[in-house]
């Protein structure tokens, strides 16, 4: 999902979820041909989807709609931030999590908060809730992520030494895959200042493309593709070998540490959540562990990056802005005019007011 500051100009896809009565309520379906439905359409845009979509929603001035496709479930598109407001939060009791979704995703995700619903989604989500709190976020969070963003501002400056060209995208999606595993997992990948990318990344990107993929593709084909153990399910399947590996082996160590009162200094999700579930007598088994962080990652990794990098974007497309903000930091933070290498907590940004609207 794309960030909140996108919704009112970008529709997103919300994803094939349905009211208990199993109706798409007030929702107008796109006019489709009888037999191929919208399939033909989708189809033949697939390259321009996004602007497709985006299309079709300003023609309707923002209101949702349907689309009707081949051998799949209908899908609902929505654009207006009140809209997902209703859906994810209001009345999310009446849209839960169909059992499509959790068939192509469950793979991936596991049984995290992203693909559950009752009981399991709240204690997920009570989790994840704690844990981003404010304090945590200060005591742990805030250091890691400064870390990272001095490392990333080196990379940037030996590229304008170089004089060369950056994929700022991509740049973005490594620094953030590197903060959040760091942040989650205590683990440090390394790869954002390095040209090479670390195995861990490059399966979860795999893992996460051809699980999207699934949605396109014909059910019994890729059903048929995961039973014999070929093309894309195979690489899905060897992705998620070396991710759990990975996941499995940093958290089963954790709790041998913590079980051996090993309370070192150096705090990640994994530890906080262990000292949560000993402080109220809650048994937690290295799966949930592994489905709670993992699903929190995968919520927080691609829409910051989407975030940074489409303000990176807006404000080439907007220089005036551009020197505004700079004026503005600058005067908050003359520290930054002083030393390359400063790097303020995000908190000092709060009395940027021009930054706190841009994003």
């Amino acid at each position: 999902m794309l960030p909140p500051s996108l919704l009112q100009r970008d529709p997103i896809l919300l994803g094939l979820l349905k009211n208990k009565t199993n109706q798409v309520a007030c929702v107008r379906y796109l006019p489709s041909t009888p037999l191929l439905r919208n399939t033909l359409e989708i189809a033949t845009n697939t390259a321009r989807l996004q602007d497709w979509i985006s299309d079709r929603s300003r023609e309707r001035d923002g209101q949702p709609f349907a689309i009707r496709l081949l051998g799949k479930n209908d899908i609902i598109y929505m654009s207006k931030p009140e809209h997902f407001k209703q859906v994810l939060r209001q009345q999310s009791s009446n849209f839960n999590k169909g059992p499509t979704i959790h068939e192509v995703y469950s793979d991936f995700m596991g049984e995290g908060v992203l693909l559950t619903n009752g009981d399991r989604w709240k204690y997920h989500r009570r989790v994840l809730t704690n844990l981003f709190s404010a304090r945590a976020l200060r005591e742990h969070m805030a250091p890691v992520i400064q870390r990272n963003v001095q490392v990333l501002t080196e990379a940037l400056y030996r590229v304008i030494d170089a004089n060369e060209l950056v994929d700022f995208y991509k740049l973005m999606h490594k620094f953030t895959f590197e903060t959040f595993t760091e942040i989650g997992f205590g683990r440090k990948l390394g790869s954002l200042a390095s040209p090479d990318t670390h195995p861990f990344e490059v399966a979860f990107d795999e893992a996460h493309r051809i699980s999207g993929h699934r949605f396109t593709a014909p059910v019994w084909l890729w059903k048929l593709k995961r039973v014999l153990n070929v093309g894309t399910e195979r690489r899905l399947r060897d992705a998620m070998a070396v991710i759990d590996k990975f996941l499995m082996r940093t958290i089963v160590g954790a709790m041998e540490r913590h079980q051996h009162g090993d309370r070192s200094a150096k705090r990640d999700i994994v530890s906080i959540i262990l000292d949560t579930m000993e402080t109220s007598g809650q048994r937690i088994t290295p799966g949930d562990i592994r489905d709670i962080v993992f699903a929190g990652m995968i919520a927080g990794r691609d829409t910051t990056a989407d975030a940074l990098s489409w303000l990176m974007h807006t404000l080439h497309n907007n220089p005036r802005v551009a020197r505004k903000l700079r004026k503005e930091i600058l005067a908050a933070l003359p520290q930054f005019a002083e030393s390359e290498s400063y790097v303020p907590s995000i908190f000092h940004f709060t009395s940027v007011k021009l930054m706190v609207c841009c994003l």
